[in-house]
């Protein structure tokens, strides 16, 4: 092998060091331990509900699902805008 194709740009995730993961700040521990509680209290308030009801009164997946329709919304948008363009 040639000596110039021997050095690596750093550019790689594979050749990072993955076996020191640093710990996360007590803050961020915190916040997700508060989230998981969040989410167990709400999952036991809804233990005797049908799964409908469970379904639409989970707040993380309508979280999400609003913030994925606005991307939707906002590609269309940005297509609408480029096609009136071309």
């Amino acid at each position: 092998m040639q000596p110039e194709f021997n050095v690596v740009d750093g550019l790689n995730d594979y050749d990072h060091d993955y076996s020191a993961v640093k710990p996360l700040a007590t803050e961020v521990a915190e916040t997700l331990r508060g989230w998981v509680k969040d989410v167990e209290e709400h999952l036991e308030e809804s233990e005797g509900s049908d799964d409908s009801a469970l379904a639409t009164s989970n707040p993380v997946e309508t979280e999400v699902e609003v913030e994925q329709t606005e991307r939707n919304e906002t590609l269309s948008d940005d297509e609408e805008s480029d096609s009136k363009l071309s």
